[in-house]
């Protein structure tokens, strides 16, 4: 799962979140850090949080709530479907009507 954290006007937000943490590769961040980056970072909480106690269970936890809030709004608003363009799964929601996978096997 990936993270959008904002941070402050003109700050790089991911450099000081993985000083913060002491995450490796924080250095090489903040070398590349400048005044100009833009203010939204992206934090990669699996690699972050791998091999931690339960942060497997906890993500899936949270995956599952969030798809049911995707599902939700999806059948509220009547979208047919709904994209992820930064996830490797780029399908958040399809209505099951245009389910079209027995025809194409």
């Amino acid at each position: 799962m990936t993270s959008i954290v904002h941070g402050p006007e003109n700050g790089d937000i991911t450099a000081q979140l993985y000083k913060v943490l002491n995450i490796p590769g924080a250095k090489s961040s903040l070398a590349l850090s400048s005044p100009k980056n833009i203010k939204v970072g992206y934090l990669n909480v699996e690699k972050v949080f791998a091999g931690m106690p339960g942060v497997k269970e906890a993500n899936a936890q949270l995956q599952e709530k969030f798809q049911k809030a995707i599902d939700t709004i999806a059948v509220e608003e009547e979208y047919t479907f709904m994209l992820n363009q930064t996830s490797a799964s780029n399908i958040l929601y399809m209505n099951p009507d245009h389910d079209e996978t027995q025809n194409v096997l």
